[in-house]
């Protein structure tokens, strides 16, 4: 399993709506191999984070330019106070509930 995570410094006054949109339609969802993701948002200090998990690493670079696609509309709508960070890990650990 594979993860890519996404960390960006948001524009303070867009956290909120940024928070709202992550919960809308991904397209991104419905690619092969998708297994889940997370998006997680500090809210005081404006950070946020997407954790999205791909089961191979050719899956998760198969979505790569509709990953970036997706981060330069955002980019556009003035969300971003900084230039978003892919990095790309090999999952070696997921616990589940028992």
């Amino acid at each position: 399993m594979y993860a890519r995570v996404t960390t960006v410094q948001l524009n303070l006054d867009t956290v909120n709506a940024t928070a709202n949109a992550a919960q809308g339609d991904n397209p991104i969802t419905r690619e092969a191999g998708f297994m889940g993701n997370m998006t997680l948002i500090d809210r005081q200090g404006g950070t946020g984070m997407v954790v999205g998990l791909w089961d191979t690493l050719e899956h998760l670079e198969a979505t790569d330019a509709m990953h970036r696609a997706g981060l330069d509309r955002m980019a556009r709508g003035g969300i971003f106070a900084s230039s978003p960070q892919v990095t790309t890990f090999e999952v070696v650990q997921k616990a589940d509930p028992h």
